[in-house]
C-alpha cells in the first residue's frame, strides 16, 4: 500500500496530457465498511482524458498533490508524490491493491456523460452498485453517487467539466 505522503512532489504531468480533449476537477468522497472504523476519506482530483488515455491527479484536503493515477496502452500506473510505483491492468484492481476494497471505477468516464444505456451502468448494475446522477450543464457542478449493495458510497462531485 502507498502510504505515508509527504509535501513535496518528484512527479510530473506527462506532456501528452497538456491539450486534452476533455477534463474535469472535483471532489471525491468515499463511506465504505471496509475502512477503518466505517470512517468516510475525501479527495480533490483532476482528470485529464485524451484519446482512451486517462490522468488522474489526487490532492489531499490542504490541496497537496498526494498521487497520480496514469492509464495507457491497457496499463494503470500509479506514481506517488515520492516516485514509488503500483501497476495494475485496471484502475478498480488498484483501488483493490491500494484500498482492499472494490470501488467500481474502470468505466466512470462514461459517468460524467448523460448516456443512460451505455456499459458503464449495466456493468456497474451486475457488480451490485446503483448509480444516482444529477444533471449537468456545461460548466456547472454535477454530484454522481455510486452506492454498493454492501452500503458503501463513493461520491463524486464534479466542480468543472469541460
Amino acid at each position: 500500500m502507498v502510504t505515508g505522503f509527504s509535501a513535496c512532489s518528484t512527479f510530473s504531468v506527462s506532456p501528452y496530457f497538456q491539450e486534452p480533449d476533455w477534463q474535469a476537477e472535483g471532489k471525491i468522497a468515499l463511506r465504505a465498511s471496509q475502512l477503518e472504523g466505517g470512517k468516510s476519506q475525501s479527495l480533490s482530483f483532476r482528470w485529464r482524458q485524451r484519446h482512451d488515455a486517462s490522468l488522474i491527479e489526487f490532492f489531499s484536503p490542504l490541496g497537496l498533490r498526494l498521487f497520480l493515477v496514469q492509464k495507457m496502452n491497457g496499463r494503470v500506473i500509479l506514481i506517488d508524490n515520492e516516485g514509488r510505483t503500483v501497476e495494475t491492468e485496471t484502475i478498480a484492481e488498484l483501488a483493490y491493491l491500494q484500498m482492499g476494497s472494490y470501488l467500481p471505477l474502470d468505466n466512470f468516464a462514461d459517468l460524467m456523460f448523460e448516456s443512460e444505456s451505455d456499459s458503464a451502468l449495466r456493468s456497474l448494475d451486475n457488480a451490485g452498485w446503483s448509480v444516482e446522477r444529477s444533471s449537468y450543464t456545461q460548466g456547472h457542478l454535477r454530484k454522481i453517487v455510486l452506492l454498493s449493495s454492501s452500503g458503501s458510497q463513493l461520491i463524486f462531485l464534479v466542480k468543472h467539466f469541460e
